[in-house]
């Protein structure tokens, strides 16, 4: 059924939908403003937040119909600490930004980590674009050339987004819900993590300072997980220390590393924790600061196999 528009109905210059994050994978975007707006879409655009000066570069991947924030996601949610059950705001603009507003599991924005100072601008493909600040007023005319797709990805996501919009047209295009056919069940990814083991982990009553990580895919491979902005500005006051990880009666160094905008990750020594304590995608660990100097974290490991 085709929607009704009243008479002279035009659509908004500024296009918003919203996602609430429930895996760690590529986020999809939805349908119907695919529908509405999937032709002013690029192959690659970017992403911002309020009051920020950096673009991040993320190209469309584009697949039965459907697109998705592929290459260059990841090192956004990273960076802002995007975890499960968020929810993202995103507001589109023509020049091929997003403006994202990332709001917490408490139902409240978030502290958004400040701005990075300076910028390695020898690196080959660049992670994001930092603005002056007087430039943000004028962002479509500052996008570097540099971080835009090639013209051979400009052309493929140009015929994607033909056919994308010839099966959005003709309604073959399918909701999320029903995208799997009965003959092909789909099996549930472990890396989201099921709701009695965050429940758990957020009933998990301490007297000590403590924040919730939960295990991502990328957690165990090739990525450092981030730590609480709010536990960071408290109770962090070094840029750099070696802290201890408890769990039971184990324990191991790991490098915790403070950035600007109170932005913490757990580095060097993460691995081997995960390895030593069988670490899973979609465990949430409760992290207490038991010790302040040197620094203890107790762990408390809520597996996602115990409730699943």
């Amino acid at each position: 059924m085709t929607s009704r528009r009243p008479k002279g109905f035009e659509p908004p210059k500024s296009p918003h939908f919203f996602k609430i994050i429930l895996s760690s994978g590529k986020l999809e975007i939805p349908k119907r403003f695919l529908q509405r707006h999937g032709s002013d879409i690029p192959g690659s655009v970017f992403l911002k937040v309020p009051s920020s000066t950096i673009l991040w570069p993320v190209e469309m991947e584009w697949s039965d119909g459907m697109a998705r924030l592929g290459q260059g996601w990841q090192k956004f949610t990273d960076y802002y600490s995007i975890g499960f059950g968020q929810l993202l705001v995103f507001r589109y603009e023509p020049s091929s930004i997003f403006h994202v507003v990332i709001i917490d599991t408490s139902a409240s924005e978030i502290e958004y980590p400040t701005d990075p100072v300076i910028m390695d601008k020898s690196e080959p493909e660049c992670e994001f674009i930092l603005l002056k600040k007087e430039e943000t007023d004028n962002i479509s005319a500052k996008i570097s050339e540099d971080c835009r797709p090639s013209t051979k990805f400009r052309k493929k996501s140009k015929s994607a987004l033909a056919l994308a919009s010839r099966k959005v047209n003709s309604g073959m295009i399918r909701n999320s819900a029903s995208r799997a056919s009965p003959a092909t069940p789909v099996a549930r990814t472990s890396n989201v993590p099921c709701p009695t083991a965050l429940e758990m982990a957020r009933d998990f009553k301490s007297k000590h300072p403590m924040f919730i990580l939960v295990v991502y895919p990328s957690y165990l491979k090739d990525s450092h997980p981030s730590v609480s902005s709010k536990f960071m500005r408290t109770h962090i006051k070094r840029s750099m220390q070696v802290v201890t990880l408890k769990h039971k009666k184990d324990s191991w160094p790991v490098k915790l590393i403070k950035y600007q905008g109170d932005l913490g990750k757990l580095s060097q020594g993460w691995f081997a924790f995960a390895r030593a304590t069988s670490l899973c995608e979609g465990d949430v660990c409760v992290l207490e600061l038991t010790k302040p100097s040197p620094t203890v974290l107790e762990v408390s490991i809520f597996r996602n196999s115990d409730y699943t």
